[in-house]
């Protein structure tokens, strides 16, 4: 919205990249609120099963909590309750998923496939150039594109994919 020179607010505010919020912060959390809803805590492994799904990235993690939380049990949830409860965001999200990924060209939806099993620090290295089946120069404006749509970022130099519901859609069903 703000770099899009044809959007009416193009340049109106700065440009600020905000990181995750570490899961050291999420931990305390989730154990204080489950503690006050449940009268004990969240186990270790259902928390990082959480954190799994979630990636961390706020929105799927409040999302999945909400309804974790909500859920009228008289205990803290499971890895089973976790998981069914992600498959079913996930489901809700499957058209807005299917949405985005029918804008993607082939050679796109290629790269954004493999990054959803494997990170990728080096996208124009032979290796990855075979695995894809795609030109160097391709794999680079691919690369360019996804990351300006803010479908991939770049951490530690491997390219990610940014949300945790298109790169679980993309491993389990495509």
């Amino acid at each position: 919205m703000f770099d899009d020179a044809s959007r009416p607010l193009f340049h109106l505010a700065d440009k600020i990249e905000l990181a995750r919020i570490d899961q050291v912060h999420y931990q305390s959390y989730l154990k204080k609120v489950s503690q006050k809803q449940w009268g004990r805590t969240i186990s270790t492994n259902a928390i990082n099963r959480i954190f799994e799904l979630t990636e961390l990235h706020p929105y799927y993690f409040s999302d999945l909590c909400v309804t974790l939380w909500n859920n009228d049990t008289k205990s803290p949830p499971t890895i089973k309750n976790i998981d069914a409860a992600w498959k079913a965001l996930i489901e809700k999200e499957e058209h807005r998923i299917r949405a985005v990924l029918q804008t993607l060209k082939a050679g796109q939806l290629n790269i954004l496939s493999h990054l959803a099993f494997n990170p990728e620090d080096k996208p124009r290295a032979k290796i990855f150039l075979n695995k894809v089946n795609l030109a160097g120069a391709t794999v680079t404006q691919s690369i360019e594109n996804l990351h300006r749509q803010d479908l991939i970022y770049k951490k530690d130099k491997y390219w990610h994919i940014l949300d945790p519901s298109i790169r679980y859609f993309l491993t389990k069903w495509i």
